[in-house]
């Protein structure tokens, strides 16, 4: 896609050097035993500009701790560089509050012996009310409104990449701030910085930073973006880091072991409603809509047959379902995305093709790419692209079409050419072109959804009323960014 971009078409892993470190550090003893060897293409140029630097030019870096194995490989690869490093590790709920299996204090004591192994200081800093208004609150609302907002991606855009970024700039004087995501942030030779998909494609982790503000981009290291999991472990046992065995974290921290209804009923309060089927019949009663998502089987009493949740309305409280996991209700392929967030090469590329304006050469990488594709609906506001709706998800072809009034282009349609199972609004959605992460935005409405009777006899009216609704509520502006603007001032 990118054969006459400014994109660069090589990128290489961090080359290590000469350890920097005293002969007491840990860390320093343990590295003699492995090298890592750079990517096998390129030239010595295309190093120069995939590399996100050297020691001398970064500065002070201030690396996330987070008690498990990604961050303290990744802070042992800095070190190893011979970086100015500290470490800060940050706690985000407040776990005197809650009586469950929550590792937080696990993980703030591992945080602490993994610095005093590798032989760096560490900070540490609570952003618990930040995380509570932002993320949490937001995680409530959605759930209570029938909608499913992905907290990961709530917290990497306003705590990982947003409040911890500050603190670490403005209270610890830092110039980079580095994690042990798997992704890579390139700077091109147009001088952007742009974010590429990890050398580990299951690993991945762009669709989790798709949301991420673009001017934070140029101040990340990703120093496990050329490794791969496995390879990660192995690091951590040649390294004898102190957590070299701790299992990766997995779901949402504080709700723990639990399961999810028994956590959630704790913040909402039960709200009993109606299971209806797809024609409307009343066939059960149910506790509440934040209890249930698009897909889930609704084990109903009395009923041999599956039931799987198709629909939330959450203003009548009532959940539809439809008999069996196959019904076509529960897949989709057409979508409206807001809130979306374009990434630097996007807002002159994808937004120049949206409003028709030529673009120079990453512009006629789009139009190379759309060329083949002759439909008859495709107008100056329509890109290809390859999307994601849920992590790990295999890559699909879609056509984006801007449908905002505004210059932003943050309201689309997607339509992929591959039907998806279950996709539920509130659900992240992540752009593509080739290796490049574009940018990425929420599920506003499943299209395919809208078309069914029991839906538009629920929301008050036709596919094209519900469509034209939700395109006003949109423009109405986002209560959490204006939360998050007011947090900070």
């Amino acid at each position: 896609y990118f054969s006459s971009s400014p994109f660069p078409r090589h990128t290489y892993s961090w080359a290590l050097s000469s350890p920097v470190v005293t002969a007491t550090s840990p860390c320093a003893l343990s590295y003699s035993s492995f090298r890592l060897a750079p990517l096998e293409t390129g030239s010595d140029d295309d190093v120069s500009k995939g590399r996100q630097g050297d020691a001398k030019k970064e500065g002070k870096i201030v690396v996330a701790i987070s008690g498990g194995v990604d961050s303290a490989v990744a802070a042992c690869l800095l070190k190893r560089e011979g970086h100015d490093l500290v470490g800060l590790h940050m706690s985000n709920w407040d776990h005197h509050d809650e009586t469950g299996e929550c590792s937080g204090e696990e993980d703030k004591e591992m945080s602490r012996r993994i610095c005093d192994f590798i032989g760096i200081d560490l900070h540490e800093t609570s952003f618990v009310e930040d995380y509570w208004t932002l993320v949490f609150q937001e995680l409530l609302d959605g759930y209570e409104r029938g909608i499913t907002p992905n907290p990961d991606i709530l917290c990497n855009r306003y705590i990982k990449f947003g409040r911890m970024w500050d603190y670490a700039r403005n209270r610890l004087g830092a110039d980079k701030l580095a994690t042990g995501h798997y992704a890579r942030i390139v700077k091109g030779a147009d001088d952007d910085y742009h974010l590429y998909k990890a050398e580990d494609t299951m690993k991945d982790q762009t669709y989790f930073l798709s949301r991420v503000k673009q001017e934070v981009l140029s101040h990340i290291l990703l120093p496990l973006s050329g490794h791969d999991k496995k390879r990660v472990r192995e690091m951590a046992h040649e390294l004898k880091l102190p957590n070299a065995d701790r299992r990766s974290s997995a779901g949402i921290c504080m709700v723990g072991r639990r399961r999810f209804d028994q956590f959630i009923q704790g913040y909402i309060r039960e709200n009993p409603g109606q299971f209806v089927d797809l024609d409307g019949n009343v066939i059960a009663q149910h506790q509440g809509v934040h209890f249930w998502t698009i897909g889930q089987r609704a084990k109903i009493p009395s009923m041999d047959r599956a039931w799987y949740v198709a629909h939330r309305h959450s203003k009548s409280n009532t959940v539809v379902v439809c008999e069996g996991r196959e019904h076509p209700i529960l897949r989709g392929k057409r979508l409206l995305v807001g809130d979306v967030n374009w990434f630097q090469a996007a807002q002159r590329a994808v937004l120049a093709k949206f409003s028709g304006v030529d673009d120079g050469e990453l512009n006629s990488a789009f139009a190379n790419n759309n060329n083949n594709n002759n439909s008859n609906n495709r107008t100056d506001k329509t890109i290809e692209m390859d999307v994601r709706a849920r992590h790990q998800q295999p890559l699909t072809r879609a056509t984006v079409t801007n449908v905002s009034s505004s210059a932003s282009a943050d309201l689309v349609t997607v339509e992929m050419e591959d039907l998806m199972f279950a996709p539920a609004e509130g659900q992240a959605v992540s752009f593509y072109i080739g290796d490049v992460c574009m940018g990425g935005g929420a599920i506003r409405r499943v299209l395919d959804r809208d078309e069914y009777e029991i839906v538009q006899s629920l929301e008050g009216g036709s596919a094209k009323d519900i469509f034209a609704r939700a395109c006003q509520s949109h423009r109405c502006g986002s209560g959490q960014e204006n939360a998050a603007a007011a947090m900070h001032a």
